[in-house]
């Protein structure tokens, strides 16, 4: 029995010492490395872990970060801003076309019925130039029918006719 438990120290000795001896490789490789910067928790609870240094780097990223973010808000506003100004440009533009467009509708259509009007008098005064020519030839008619009418006694319907002779 006593011969087991003096085993069992022994290897439990020997794997004892061969972690000590692998931490211990491991430490003075570190110590040899280039030191690291380590994250700062933002409520400072790794502070036991990092120099002052790193904490101030850490502090400054993390300024610059919200800073960054505080541009890139007020960008986006900005644009937001210029967007709706756009807009309503464009909406005002859309009116004022409109309006425009109303008023050359109603310019077009006053144009029209005032053509329509010129037409309509130079129709009627056509039409009493008509009046008035076929009134001139109508006494024109009479007249020659009167003076014919005083010169031969015999009236054009009883008159005989070319045909007759």
């Amino acid at each position: 029995m006593q011969a087991v438990r003096d085993i069992n120290e022994a290897t439990a000795t020997a794997v004892l010492f061969t972690d000590l001896t692998e931490r211990l490789r491991a430490h003075a490789a570190a110590m040899k490395a280039k030191p690291r910067a380590f994250r700062v928790a933002q409520d400072g609870g790794a502070r036991l872990y990092t120099s002052d240094e790193s904490i101030e780097i850490m502090r400054a990223a993390q300024e610059a970060k919200i800073a960054e973010q505080q541009r890139k808000d007020a960008a986006a506003e900005e644009r937001e801003e210029r967007r709706e100004a756009r807009e309503r440009e464009e909406e005002e533009k859309r009116q004022r076309q409109a309006v425009l467009k109303v008023a050359r509708d109603r310019k077009r259509l006053e144009e029209a019925a005032a053509k329509e009007k010129r037409k309509e008098e130079r129709l009627e005064r056509k039409r009493a130039r008509e009046a008035v020519e076929a009134e001139k030839e109508l006494r024109k008619k009479r007249k020659i029918d009167a003076l014919l009418a005083r010169s031969d006694p015999t009236p054009l319907s009883e008159a005989p006719s070319n045909q007759q002779l």
